[in-house]
This record gives C-alpha cells, structure tokens and sequence, in this order.
C-alpha cells in the first residue's frame, strides 16, 4: 500500500512539476534559437542600456524596474559583462511564471494538454517578443494563482503558496504599473470559480499573502529617494505624452500648420523652417487646453514628440500643468479603438484563445457561466478602460486576456472533458487517429507561428545602420555630447545582446531616460543647464536630427522661446564633414549657431532666389520631358499631337502650366485642355474675317 502512495505521488510530481516545468523551458530554448528573442518596447531597451553599462557606469536606476532588482542585475553584470543578464532575467522570470501556469492546469483541470494548446502560442509571442510588462504580468497572475492554489491544498501546497509570493514580488520588482490591478481581478475571479477549493478558508488565507507580497516590493522600492523621484517624475511625463493632448495637436496641426521647409540640403544650411499660420490659428489654440497650459503650437509639437533637449520645455512644472488640463480619459470612439486593436495579430490571437477556453468551459463543464461570465468582463473591460485613457500598446491591453484565459484554464475539467470524448467516440482506433490528427496539427500551428515570428523579428531595421553612424561620428569626436533625437528608438535588439560598455557616455538623446541621475551626471560634465539652448554656437554640442523634422520644431522652440534665430552647420572632423548633404537613413547631426534676424534675412532671400532658379530650371525640363513622353507614344511631333490628336479627338487643344508639391517635394507639369476657335471657312485676303457662324448641334464636334 505504501508502495503504492508512493509510486501515486511520483506520477503525479512528474504530470504537475516536471512535465511543465520540461516542456516550457524546452519550448522557450526552442524560440530563442530558432526564432531569436528581441526587445520591442523602447523603455526595456533604455533599461538594458542603462543596466548594461552603456552610459559607462553599470547604473541601478532606471524608469520602471525595483532598485534593488537593478541592483542584483548590475551585480551579475559586474562579474561578467560579456552576459546580458537583464535579458536572461526576462527571460527567466517568463520562463518561471510560464511553467507555473502549466502546472496549475495540469493540477486544477487534471491534464497536461489544456495548458500545451492554449499557454504554449502566448508563450511563443512573449518570448520572441519580450517586453518587460507583459513579463511582470505574467508573474503576478501565475503568482496570486499559485499562492491561491497552495492555500487550498493546506500543508501540501506550501511550497507553491511560498512560490506564488515569489513570483508576485518578482512581477511587482520588474513593473509596478499593473500589479495591484491584476492581483484584485485574479482575486474576484477566484471567488467567481465554482471549485470549493477557491473559496473559504483558503482565499482568505491567500488575500494577506498577496497583499504582503506586493506590497513589500512596493514599499521597499519607494524607500528609496532617488528611485521615488525618478520613477514618479518619468510616470508623470508618460502620462502626459500618453493623454489626448497629442491627438489635439495633431489636429490643429493638419489645420493651421503647413511647413515649407527652406534648407532642403542647401549650401547656405539655414535651419529655421517658416511656418505658414492661418488667422484661426491663435483662436484654436487658445480655445485648446494648450492655451490653458500656455504652450504655443509649435511647443506641443516639440514636447509630445519625447525630446528631452528643452529641459525646460520638459520641466516638471510644465508636466504637471499638462496632466492638469489636457484630458486623459475619454469614452468617444471605444468601438473604433478596439477594432484598430484587434487589427493587430496578437490581439486576434489572445481573443481567440479566450474564446476558445470560454467555449470549451462552457461545453463540458456545468455551472461555469458566472465564471465564464466575469472572465469576459475582465478581458473585454479591460481592454476597453486602456483604450479609454489612451492606452492601446499590447503591454497594456495582453495582461487583462492573460488573466482571464488562465482563470479559465485551471477551471476546466479536463476528465469529464476525456469522459465525454470517449462517450462519443467508442472506438479507441477512432479515438487514436483524432489524437494523432490534433497532434499534428498542433505541431503545425506552432512551427507556422515560430516561422511568422522569426520571418517578422529577422527584418533590418534600417534604424540600426543609423546608430553604427552615429556611434562613428562619436567617435570622431571625442569630446562633444549628443543630444535631440536617438536612433536606438527606432529598431529593435537582440534580448541577448550585449550591451557596448560606454557606448552611449556622451548621448542625451530621446525622454526615456529623463529625469535619471546619469543624464544629470552627463549635464554636470557638460555644464549643461538646458541642452537646447546651452547648444548654441558650442562646437561640443551636436544635435541629431533622426526623423528629418525635430530639428526644425527645435529652432522655432528657441525662436520662440529664447528669441534666437539659428543657422546649422555640419560638424568636422579633421576639416571634413562628418555627413554627406544626403546622408542615408534621414539621419543628420548638425551645429547651432546664433545669427541675427537681418543676416537670417538676407539669407533667406538668398536662398530663395536660389531656389526659384532651381524650381524654373526643373519645370524647364520637367515640361519638355513631358512632351517628349508624348512623342515617343505617338511617334510624331509635339505640333503633330496637337493638330492630329488633341484636336481631331477632342475638338480642344492644350496648354501647360507648372506646379510644386512641397511636401513630397516633387515638380510637375499639368495639361490644361482649351476650347479651340473654329477658324473661317473662307478668309476673306487683307480683310477682317467674317465671324463664323454658332454650328447646329450635330456639328458641334467640327473644327
């Protein structure tokens, strides 16, 4: 009997531990290599930067991530550096978080394979896609559900009770953004499971575990000044740039603002862009909350755009008023949110798992409506509260669909589901073959979607040829800073790659980093007070200009708010530009310099006249290799298409007239039909022609 219990016992550690536990790591060692494994929000890179050593100094503090973790990250890469340690902590926590998802599906619902089907696509999309929210989502769900499902079992699930707690701080550690949320909506559904072992004693026993888990990553980080500080500060600023007030913006400037660019890579190198304001224009943005914010249009610009350059610009003070007036909720266009969401592949795919789970609830198990029910409200509600604040990135909607699957996951009652199979199917050569069909099948769908994936992950960005530019003008010199745009924005890295020590010692670029003690450090060696302005006429500041229009809400930032007008000059090294004219990727790094409004003037006009040789020569050529498109068609002379073709055709002749696109900067030439005036049938010599007469109108085609 003993023997018995015993061999019970090993057979069920192997189905609810190990198989797991395997089959997870198994399945994310497999993503990694085939598919590679790739940072997708611009913060998590911040953070392995930062973390890394990449400003030159292995630094703790970053926007979202515990100090303390920071620190047990910068101590791993202090005894190797050649290891990226933040992006096997990722990767490590999804891996533990996973595999106690599985395990509780296999525990709760009594079978291995509810778990493989639905966990292993999202697990596939979470390691290949990493982002530290999902991650710390992902922690905290597994974590309140192991705690939960520990409780229940007494003294036999102590062990998972103490790794749910674990998990929770671990989640809580990594991004404290949800948490809270998350473990209150994991707590309801607990008490919406029908399973006994949910309720009663062992939820209450739970609830103080939880709390004190979270709470205690909570306090433990806020204990620290210069975490407090920087973390609250940086949340301010995301809230602010993630209101509606960019939306505003966008839409007085497709109104009033029409920009004509006047440098175009010209020698003369002027930088100010002139802005062609319509009357209304002052109106609507004083009716806007930018007037109540007092920012004119052109700053809102600038400051919705995360450019940390105008510290002023981005100050506190200027932050809070903007979370003050500018509107953050909003219940208009939830419908069309959702639907643009769900436009997306990994949205479809969480909400056709969900349903999937919901339905196969609903379809073998009884009584799991109020369940199934309050799963929906969580998904869905959650879904439509992120869009209503303006929140519509995968990390912010992915964690309510998670939670809500895998409420349903340890619901599901895998035996009567195999009972009810078998039911139906007697034979076991009928059933077989349907295994071995789901199966493959199975297998299928997993290596399709690892292909997608890696085919989506293994696009260059050519952002990242940017950034190796940028890294050799920093190298040619030594000693200038960089600040404005940065191209590490705009692709996205290897979860394991290493970061190059030092490699951005000298970069104040992007707002990802704001208000972080090591761009304070880098201001202080710079004698930086505000980069913008400090920037002009200091040959060891440089400004990158990434997107090809920062530059030029830049200058009309210190126009307007420092009442200086700017040329641009290319940086040198050694007498050489360190940039062609034209530099590939759009990416430009440029000199301020301070010039008066008269020799600003005289420049303009200069390169005005300049320009408008340019644009005649271009519409010169433009016109005659129009024409000669419409010779080499007919084979005849211009004169030809017009007496034979036009006119014969038409009954019209044409003429042309010239144009300019400024915005895709292009020439063209348009064709302008004109009615012809019949000539006189018979012209009377050295006299005034008669007029001929109105034709009928079956003649009116004649010439």
């Amino acid at each position: 009997m003993e023997n018995l219990a015993e061999r019970e016992a090993r057979r069920s550690f192997t189905r609810r531990a190990l198989i797991p536990f395997a089959y997870t790591g198994i399945l994310i060692a497999l993503c990694v290599w085939f598919a590679g494994s790739y940072f997708i929000e611009i913060e998590d890179h911040y953070a392995n930067v930062i973390l890394g050593g990449g400003y030159g100094s292995f630094d703790p503090y970053t926007s979202q991530i515990h100090p303390l973790l920071g620190r047990l990250i910068v101590g791993l890469y202090s005894i190797t550096s050649a290891v990226n340690w933040f992006g096997i902590t990722l990767l490590a926590l999804l891996f533990c978080a996973g595999a106690a998802a599985v395990s509780l599906t296999a525990h709760r619902s009594d079978g291995l394979a509810p778990g493989f089907i639905i966990l292993s696509p999202i697990l596939v999309v979470l390691v290949c896609s990493l982002q530290s929210r999902v991650v710390a989502a992902m922690c905290v769900i597994s974590g309140v559900l192991c705690v939960l499902d520990g409780c229940a079992d007494g003294g036999r699930g102590t062990r998972r009770a103490i790794m749910g707690a674990l998990l929770c701080a671990a989640g809580t550690a990594l991004s404290m953004e949800l948490a809270w949320i998350l473990a209150a909506c994991a707590l309801a559904l607990a008490l919406a499971s029908h399973r006994k072992a949910f309720h009663g004693r062992a939820f209450w026993i739970s609830l103080p575990i939880v709390i004190l888990a979270i709470g205690a990553s909570t306090l433990t980080a806020e204990l620290d000044s210069t975490w407090r500080t920087f973390h609250h500060q940086y949340n301010a600023y995301e809230r602010a740039t993630g209101s509606y007030l960019v939306d505003e913006v966008r839409g007085l400037l497709s109104d009033y603002g029409v920009v004509l660019s006047l440098d175009g890579g010209a020698p003369s190198g002027v930088a100010k862009d002139l802005w062609s304001q319509l009357p209304p224009e002052e109106e609507a943005v004083a009716a806007s909350s930018l007037g109540k914010i007092g920012f004119s249009l052109n700053d809102a610009d600038f400051f919705t755009r995360r450019s940390s350059a105008d510290a002023e610009l981005v100050s506190p003070e200027n932050v809070a008023k903007v979370n003050k007036y500018a509107t953050h909720f909003s219940a208009r266009g939830i419908a069309d949110g959702i639907v643009e969401t769900l436009k997306k592949n990994q949205f479809l795919m969480l909400l056709g798992l969900f349903l999937f789970s919901a339905l196969a609830i609903e379809l073998t198990n009884r009584g799991r409506g109020l369940h199934t029910l309050i799963a929906a409200i969580v998904a869905f509600g959650g879904h439509a509260v992120m869009i209503m604040f303006n929140r519509t990135s995968f990390r912010d909607i992915a964690p309510f669909y998670l939670l809500s699957i895998l409420s349903l996951l340890i619901d599901y009652d895998a035996a009567a589901s195999l009972a009810t199979f078998k039911n139906m199917v007697k034979s076991r050569i009928v059933r077989g073959i349907i295994a071995c069909v789901a199966a493959v099948g199975f297998i299928g769908m997993m290596g399709l979607l690892l292909a997608m994936v890696r085919s989506y992950n293994r696009a260059e960005s050519p952002s990242l040829a940017a950034s190796e530019e940028l890294y050799d003008m920093m190298e040619k010199l030594p000693d200038a800073v960089f600040i404005g745009d940065n191209p590490l924005d705009k692709y996205n890295p290897s979860a394991l790659a290493v970061p190059r020590f030092g490699a951005d010692a000298r970069l104040m670029a992007g707002s990802y980093d704001l208000y972080s003690p090591r761009r304070k450090d880098i201001a202080e060696r710079f004698n930086l007070t505000n980069p913008l302005r400090d920037a002009v006429d200091r040959l060891d500041v440089v400004y990158v200009d990434m997107s090809g229009a920062t530059l030029a809400i830049a200058t009309e930032r210190l126009y307007e708010a420092y009442d200086i007008v700017t040329i641009t000059q290319q940086p040198t090294s050694q007498g050489e530009p360190l940039l062609s004219p034209y530099a590939p990727h759009r990416m430009q790094v440029y000199w301020l310099q301070s010039i008066t409004k008269e020799e600003y003037d005289s420049l303009v006009s200069e390169l005005e006249a300049e320009q408008q040789a340019q644009l005649k020569e271009s519409i010169e050529q433009e016109k005659a290799e129009a024409e000669n498109r419409f010779m080499r068609i007919l084979g005849k002379e211009p004169s030809d298409i017009l007496l034979e073709s036009f006119r014969e055709e038409y009954g019209y002749t044409y003429r042309t007239e010239p144009g300019y696109d400024p915005i895709e900067d292009i020439y063209y030439v348009d064709y302008i039909a004109i009615e012809e005036t019949p000539v006189p049938a018979t012209p009377t010599p050295m006299a005034t022609p008669t007029p001929t007469p109105t034709p009928a109108p079956d003649e009116a085609s004649a010439p």
